[in-house]
């Protein structure tokens, strides 16, 4: 038996059916398959009734699924504490928009020499280029020319509408159904920025300028007053909040947010090389995060 076994099993437990962990995991579906077989023969027990599609532990899979998450639960402990001792000194200044300072300060929680500086958007690469920071956690398609970058998770995005709009009534909207209005934009944006920031990088359908916003607050004044609308990612709210003035309503036919870290290409320091492996690792890209 391997501890990925174990994340395996937990991954079915959780989804409650074995195609579902598959996509979840990025395994093909007939090897997960096999995997939990092999791991009730090793246990000589059924660990769970396979139904239509379904995968329901049995309750011997319940004891597993208990123990299991205890015990990779301490793995990670005892992986996050072997690194930490790697890292103490090292000093490492990660920029991050206003909105993603929260997950920045999570993945960094083990990582005792990292810095969090707050800045908007449009500030972060100029934020690495001007040598303010070392790393940047950055949204979008961006100019990586002379960047190395790694992807650390992504997002499905949200609209934000103002309370009362027309479409509000609607609980899950298409991007069709807001080629009309007008969207915030950030100053200095690519071409291919504002795409994406517009949800028109897939269809690249033509879309409506609204305000310039400099600021998160600026977004949502915006909205609340009904200029304009504005996609974010949904992971930005707790789930089922919406600001005051505002609704917010899931989107299908738009691209999600990804979240990458950057840093300069010419870099040679293990410190920054250590931080990115760190950081990867913990957001647990990959595994469905």
């Amino acid at each position: 038996m391997e501890l990925r076994h174990l994340r395996y099993f937990l991954a079915v437990f959780d989804e409650g059916s074995i195609s579902q962990a598959a996509k979840r995991l990025d395994v093909a579906q007939p090897a997960l398959s096999r995997t939990m077989r092999a791991l009730e023969d090793d246990l000589g027990v059924p660990l769970l009734t396979r139904v239509s599609g379904s995968a329901t532990p049995t309750e011997a899979g319940r004891v597993l699924a208990d123990h299991a998450r205890a015990v990779l639960e301490r793995i990670d402990t005892m992986v996050e504490h072997t690194r930490a001792t790697s890292v103490r000194g090292e000093h490492v200044r990660c920029a991050a928009a206003t909105g993603d300072v929260p997950l920045a300060m999570q993945l960094t929680s083990s990582y005792p020499g990292a810095e969090i500086i707050t800045g908007e958007p449009g500030t972060l690469l100029g934020r690495l280029w001007a040598d303010n920071c070392d790393v940047i956690l950055i949204r979008g398609p961006f100019d990586s020319q002379g960047l190395d970058t790694e992807v650390v998770r992504t997002d499905a995005r949200v609209v934000l509408l103002r309370a009362g709009h027309s479409l509000a009534a609607k609980e899950r909207l298409h991007i069709s159904h807001l080629r009309d209005e007008p969207i915030t934009i950030w100053p200095a944006m690519s071409d291919v920025e504002r795409e994406h920031w517009a949800g028109a990088d897939l269809d690249r359908h033509q879309w409506r300028e609204g305000p310039t916003n400099t600021t998160a607050t600026d977004v949502m004044v915006a909205v609340q007053r009904g200029q304009a609308i504005a996609f974010i990612q949904g992971s930005l709210l707790p789930e089922g909040f919406e600001p005051p003035g505002i609704c917010v309503r899931p989107v299908d036919g738009i691209s999600p947010s990804t979240l990458r870290l950057a840093w300069r290409e010419e870099s040679t320091s293990l410190a920054i090389a250590r931080f990115v492996t760190h950081i990867v690792a913990a957001a647990g890209f990959g595994r469905g995060v």
